[in-house]
């Protein structure tokens, strides 16, 4: 039997990586994706050779004999809004094909409507023919339309097109609940995501790294982390112009040293590069995967974020975080509860920065009010800090697979016995 994986980013392999690892022995892994996407490309070497990377192409076809061809007997999703995911989970659903969701990120009730279909239809524009006749090839189109009415036009921002959701921690399980998932479709199981970084549990040496990057070893490092905002269509680009100058302007005002981390799906770093030439900061470093997260994140005394989940990660690794508001992005404040739990120091105007930098930087109080609300919010969000989410998973997907096999013999048996009477 074979378990199918739709895949369209980065953040989705970093996700169901450390669960694939741990499947069954029998399972066959078959991960599917565009090649304008160019993610399956990044699956090398990050799991074992039983994955099948398979390009499905620009041309239409019917979803559902795709799955029936290779015998797949349970779809995996990190998402469940992109045209790939939806596309594969309706086709399964059709066909009483169970399925798994792990969500690939934060989830949040204050997420602005407006701003969530902007970031959609901006990556509709590259696959709107193609998939919507795919959709009509999977007699799904009408089904999709549906989810995608209910998601953006009313208070049921969660559909469930999935039989069971692998969540990150109680946070995600109430706001599912509140979406009317029932309860028995919700396992919290933590976000797979951050068990390397967990598991590792060392401290990196910070003086190397920041000699690596052309650093004071002696001066503090605030970690600005990048969002794609102007490719999903969110900020005009002299938005992100005008935030990198308060940012540059505020961290050198509170006496530190900004290094800026891209964002997964930007896989340039002229724009910025250009910013700070313009500002007259060409030696603030810019990293883009030359070193992982924990490495970064263990290294520096701050962190700088708008809505990332860098924050997330931060607190996990026991750095302190600043949340800056960005207007244009959500109609409310601190989307990612950062603040509201007392985990992170709110900015909302850019007066305020320096400040907070410099806060977070050099108050003891401050930093042990951070620590203490960050343990709290790191439950909440990110579950049980074991390095085990992957293996539960791993283990809801296992026992869904044992229930298809079982639904799959009781069908051949039933067969068996109508053709003897």
């Amino acid at each position: 039997m074979s378990v199918l994986i739709p895949i369209y980013t980065p953040a989705e392999l970093e996700v169901l990586s450390p669960v694939v690892r741990q499947l069954p022995d029998d399972s066959r892994v078959i991960m599917v994706g565009d090649p304008q996407y160019r993610v399956l490309e990044r699956w090398s070497g990050t799991a074992n050779s039983r994955v099948v990377a398979t390009p499905i192409g620009c041309t239409p076809y019917d979803a559902r004999e795709f799955l029936r061809d290779n015998d797949v007997s349970l779809v995996i999703t990190a998402h469940d809004a992109y045209w790939i995911n939806v596309l594969f989970l309706l086709a399964a659903k059709k066909l009483g094909i169970a399925s798994v969701y792990v969500p690939h990120g934060a989830l949040s009730a204050a997420r602005g409507k407006t701003a969530a279909l902007k970031l959609i239809l901006a990556h509709a524009k590259a696959g709107i023919f193609t998939y919507g006749a795919r959709y009509v090839a999977s007699g799904c189109l009408w089904e999709a339309a549906k989810i995608w009415l209910q998601k953006f036009f009313t208070d049921r921002s969660i559909s469930r097109l999935w039989d069971v959701a692998c969540v990150a921690g109680p946070a995600s399980k109430a706001l599912f609940l509140k979406s009317g998932i029932p309860e028995d479709a919700i396992v919290v199981t933590g976000q797979p995501r951050y068990d390397s970084m967990i598991s590792s549990g060392t401290r990196h040496n910070k003086a190397s790294l920041l000699e690596r990057f052309g650093l004071d070893t002696n001066a503090p490092v605030v970690v600005v982390a990048t969002q794609p905002f102007v490719e999903d269509g969110l900020w005009t680009a002299g938005q992100r112009a005008h935030f990198f100058e308060h940012v540059v302007a505020a961290v050198h005002d509170a006496g530190g040293q900004l290094l800026i981390k891209l964002h997964p799906r930007e896989t340039s770093a002229a724009v910025y590069r250009s910013i700070l030439s313009r500002l007259g900061s060409t030696s603030v470093p810019i990293v883009n995967g030359e070193v992982d997260l924990a490495t970064l994140l263990t290294a520096c005394d701050a962190v700088l974020t708008v809505r990332s989940t860098i924050g997330l990660e931060a607190m996990i690794l026991g750095v302190p975080i600043i949340a800056f508001e960005s207007e244009g992005l959500s109609s409310q404040t601190d989307e990612l509860d950062y603040v509201k739990y007392g985990a992170a120091v709110g900015v909302y105007g850019a007066d305020e920065l320096a400040a907070a930098i410099a806060s977070v930087l050099y108050d003891t109080e401050t930093r042990i009010r951070l620590a203490e609300a960050s343990r709290c919010y790191v439950y909440d969000h990110s579950y049980l800090q074991d390095g085990r989410a992957g293996a539960r998973v791993a283990h809801v997907i296992a026992s869904r697979l044992e229930g298809q096999a079982r639904n799959k013999s009781e069908r051949i048996d039933r067969s068996s016995d109508a053709q003897l009477r």
